[in-house]
């Protein structure tokens, strides 16, 4: 992670430990799911191919479609790789967490959580009343439910 950002974040917030694991798997070349402020993403960094192309095997993403780069700043620009093409989508996403992740790792290759051609990942199936927990992480599924149920509750 090497970053000077990081140090920031320990400072300023009790809650930066799942960011910096997040920025940590992403260094070792892994993909991981982030919000952003439209849809979930994956997420891969620009410093390492393999991780890109990890992205493109877990969606069956076509190699001619392109991924967009996720930076926090204009400035980061200067950090992409040099195995970036000619043509780029950048965006600057106005989601704070995803931001703060960038700052730390430095630009992202992402995409849509979707598998390719489905609908994107978002929080618009909360109308619908219904959850499907396929795979229970570090937060227990009764957690996940509990929030479900109050955020559901809210759209009504």
């Amino acid at each position: 992670m090497g970053s000077v950002h990081s140090s920031y974040f320990l400072g300023n917030s009790r809650l930066t430990g799942g960011l910096l694991k997040i920025a940590a798997l992403l260094e070792e070349g892994g993909v991981c799911g982030i919000p952003t402020d439209t849809v979930y993403a994956l997420a891969a960094s620009c410093k390492n191919p393999q991780a890109i192309e990890k992205i493109y095997n877990i969606k069956d993403r076509p190699a001619e479609k392109p991924i967009c780069i996720c930076i926090s700043s204009v400035e980061q620009l200067v950090e992409l790789p040099v195995f970036t093409s000619d043509s780029i989508m950048i965006r600057v996403p106005d989601h704070t967490v995803t931001c703060h992740l960038c700052d730390i790792t430095g630009p992202l290759a992402i995409t849509s959580a979707n598998p390719s051609g489905e609908a994107d990942t978002c929080l618009t199936f909360l109308s619908t009343g219904t959850i499907t927990i396929v795979r229970e992480g570090c937060v227990p599924a009764v957690k996940v439910r509990q929030i479900f149920d109050r955020l559901k509750s809210t759209m009504v």
